[in-house]
Order: structure tokens, then C-alpha cells, then sequence
């Protein structure tokens, strides 16, 4: 007569735990992981400006920016050209636990297994997954239309 709809069973639509590319595992990681990798990320504007700007304080950085020119604007594209790609390895490094030699010197790799391996952390931590989530829960919260009350701590 009446059909009962069962709630759907997840349990098997995980991905793998990991995945193999050019010789290495790549695995799920905990929480605790993404926090190290981003430690490194916070690291990088001053290391750029240091590179970029040597035995210069950051007042006298900011004065640079206020008078920069094409030829500095130039240069300091220069170094952002030098510096992302290490840092990018490095965090690449952090988030698959692959020594940062192995991933610039390992001639399985190269420029296309890098790639794959990018691709293979975001498969096998569902990252896609959690950018949606996280989009659902935006709208969740804007949805709530939480604004804070103020009181005078007077009773009325």
C-alpha cells in the first residue's frame, strides 16, 4: 500500500582511504594536517617582501609602495615568479607527507605527475565535497539572520 522511503546508505560512497600516483600514496589527512600546511602558507608574504625588499624595515617597504614604479612592479613580479613555485612544492610536500627533494628531483614526477598528485589529494580528501558543504552552511547561516542584540543592562 504505502511505500517507506529508507534513508539512503552512505556509508559505502566514500572514496578510498588513498591512491597511488607516480610511485607514492597519497592518503586522507586529518584535520591537524591542513592547519601544518597552512602554518607554512602564513609564512609566505614576509618571506616574499624580504626577498623582495633585503635589509629594508617594513616602514621602509611601505614607503616603497607608496612611490613604486614599473621597474619595481617589475621586480617584484620577478621574485613572486621565483618564490611561489617553492612554496607551492613545499606545501604540496606538507599536505601528501612527499619530501619536498623527492617532488623536485624525481624524474617520475615531473611537471604532469606533480599535477597528478595535486589532483589525487583533492580526490582522495574530497575537497570538492567540502567546499560545497561549506557553501551549504553559508547559506545556512545567512539564512538564520543572527545579528547580536544590544542591551543597556537597564531594566525598562
Amino acid at each position: 500500500m504505502f511505500k517507506l522511503n529508507k534513508p539512503e546508505d552512505k556509508t559505502g560512497l566514500s572514496l578510498p582511504r588513498s591512491k597511488k600516483v607516480c610511485g607514492y600514496e597519497i592518503k586522507k589527512l586529518p584535520i591537524g594536517g591542513y592547519l601544518n600546511a597552512l602554518e607554512r602558507i602564513k609564512e609566505f608574504p614576509a618571506d616574499f617582501l624580504g626577498k623582495c625588499f633585503p635589509e629594508k624595515s617594513i616602514d621602509e617597504i611601505l614607503d616603497i609602495f607608496y612611490t613604486v614604479d614599473t621597474g619595481k612592479i617589475t621586480e617584484m613580479a620577478t621574485s613572486l615568479f621565483i618564490l611561489a613555485p617553492a612554496y607551492i612544492v613545499g606545501f604540496v610536500s606538507e599536505l601528501t607527507n612527499i619530501p619536498e627533494e623527492r617532488l623536485l628531483n624525481d624524474e617520475n614526477i615531473g611537471i604532469s605527475g606533480f599535477g597528478d598528485i595535486i589532483l589525487a589529494f583533492l580526490e582522495v580528501n574530497e575537497l570538492g565535497k567540502f567546499i560545497s558543504v561549506a557553501g551549504e552552511i553559508k547559506g545556512k547561516i545567512k539564512d538564520m539572520k543572527i545579528a547580536p542584540t544590544l542591551t543597556t543592562g537597564f531594566k525598562d
